[in-house]
């Protein structure tokens, strides 16, 4: 068994990313495009798709499930992850456009504290919290604060 080959090194990535590790699952991903013999590279891509999401990249994310369907357009999980992606870049475009400082974005977390994030974190937050995000129309009295 070689370390090297695709299908390893895919089943590799799919296990980090399933452990909760998805930062470390891309360069065993990336490793694997790199294998000329392995038939599935879309299947590496959109699990790179997958790991780009949950590491907070939607803008990777969308090219990398974008690459995966050129290659197998029939492909669930890559359509899947697209999705998601273009999900977390509508919601950001969001938040950008709706909050009250384009420097700065509130949050309301379910427990009802109010959490501050700075707009590079933006990415990751907004998979997680974007049904949470306080709008100044929504709450008028936080908006006054900002």
């Amino acid at each position: 068994m070689n370390p090297d080959e695709g299908e390893i090194l895919l089943n590799y990535g799919a296990f980090l990313i399933e452990n909760g590790r998805p930062e470390e699952a891309i360069a065993p991903l990336e490793h694997a495009l790199e294998d000329l013999d392995y038939r599935s590279p879309a299947m590496v891509l959109s699990n790179l798709a997958r790991a780009e999401l949950a590491t907070g990249h939607p803008e990777k994310a969308k090219a990398r499930a974008e690459a995966a369907l050129k290659r197998a357009p029939n492909l669930c999980p890559a359509q899947y992850h697209l999705g998601l992606a273009e999900e977390a870049l509508a919601a950001l475009a969001v938040v950008l456009t709706r909050t009250w400082s384009s420097q700065f974005i509130l949050f309301l977390v379910p427990t009802g504290m109010l959490a501050g994030f700075a707009v590079g974190a933006a990415y990751s937050v907004v998979l997680g919290l974007a049904a949470g995000i306080c709008w100044r129309e929504d709450h008028p009295e936080l908006a006054a604060r900002g």
